[in-house]
């Protein structure tokens, strides 16, 4: 019985570690942020339509496949922030495509949590994992995360949306009808309607 009583104890210990760390990283962040968050993302489809995702060790996204995201430095813009973060986590090299969108909600009734998800186009092919923050990273197909218990919210959302090529898409303020015809080769070959 006392081995197991140990075992509980240490159980608990841990729990507390982990949470008590979680609130430290979380009032560092707020900190370092204030109350109005800037992130952004890209989703990055290689030629075969898989898309790149990575498995976080923390945050409300731990062990879920999500994009590759983060927050936006200062002197950056944010289709550079999602190329940044797509190179930091993954270790692809990409090219912004298009403004897909932008997810933007409340934290807690105080924090204003605001994300640019961009359209990437991959430069290179061979992923390099950022341990410290990732579990995995991988290029999957639409079917698998489709199925994977563990696909995020966004990523969800974002799958339902498929054809992506339909969506009207933005660099700046003009709508471009020229990505769907410059994409071609690349990830919406088979979405592609003309």
């Amino acid at each position: 019985m006392y081995g197991n009583e140990t075992g509980i104890r240490r159980s608990i210990v841990e729990i507390q570690t982990v949470h008590n760390d979680r609130e430290k990283r979380m009032r560092t962040m707020d900190n370092k942020r204030g109350n109005v968050w800037i992130a952004a993302a890209g989703l990055v489809i290689n030629e075969n339509g898989e898309w790149l995702v990575v498995k976080k060790k923390y945050s409300g996204l731990k062990g879920k496949w999500s994009l590759p995201a983060g927050f936006v430095q200062p002197g950056e813009m944010l289709d550079e922030a999602a190329v940044r973060e797509v190179k930091e986590e993954t270790g692809i090299d990409a090219e912004p495509v298009a403004l897909l969108g932008l997810r933007t909600g409340v934290i807690a009734g105080e924090i204003s949590d605001n994300m640019a998800i961009f359209l990437l186009r991959p430069l290179s092919r061979d992923i390099v994992v950022q341990t410290d923050e990732l579990y995995a990273a991988a290029f999957l197909s639409k079917t698998a995360l489709q199925n994977d218990p563990n696909t995020s919210g966004l990523l969800r959302y974002l799958l339902a949306l498929e054809p992506l090529d339909s969506l009207s898409l933005h660099d700046g303020l003009d709508s471009i009808p020229a990505i769907r015809s410059a994409t071609r080769n690349t990830a919406f070959t088979s979405n592609h309607r003309n």
